[in-house]
């Protein structure tokens, strides 16, 4: 996974539609189960299913699981939020 979000480590490849990294010094490899649960909580975010979302963060230690309502919900709506801008 790239853990450098910063455009300039990528690349489009207009002929074979892909985005290609080029800039390996800031990526590193995730367990199996890490990237299961990851995908679980996008596809809630996804899908709107803030409970989910909310359990597979505290599974991926993104959220404690002692969080209140006020500082629990940011993160999720973050996500959230962000998935709603994906292109179509």
């Amino acid at each position: 996974m790239q853990t450098d979000p910063n455009w300039a480590n990528f690349l489009y490849d207009q002929q074979n539609d892909k985005i290609q990294l080029i800039d390996f010094g800031a990526s590193r490899e995730y367990t199996k189960e890490f990237m299961d649960g990851w995908f679980r909580l996008l596809r809630a975010a996804l899908e709107g299913d803030r409970e989910v979302m909310r359990v597979e963060s505290q599974n991926l230690g993104y959220l404690t699981g002692e969080e209140n309502d006020v500082s629990g919900t940011p993160g999720v709506s973050i996500l959230r939020s962000a998935v709603r801008c994906r292109p179509t």
